[in-house]
């Protein structure tokens, strides 16, 4: 989760660092299981991590913005199909 702050802290987004910080517990543990379920969802997680910070290393704020979307779009669908 370190790295999810890290991404808002430096976008300047006070307001989602401290909604983040009060889900955190609840994030990680139900991520965890899902993981631990199906490793492939894990290696989605991480891929998904290193094209965004592919692109926000590239400057390519608009892909790395689609990429993220993206991210938390598969994040929902695999936490509904826990």
């Amino acid at each position: 989760m370190d790295y999810h702050e890290y991404l808002l802290k430096v976008a300047g987004n006070q307001y989602f660092v401290k909604t983040l910080n009060n889900v955190n517990d609840r994030i990680f543990h139900h991520g965890m299981k899902i993981f631990k379920r199906d490793m492939s969802r894990m290696q989605k997680s991480i891929d998904d991590h290193k094209e965004i910070n592919k692109h926000l290393e590239n400057q390519e704020f608009l892909e790395a913005r689609k990429a993220m979307a993206q991210h938390i779009e598969n994040g929902k669908k695999l936490y509904l199909l826990r």
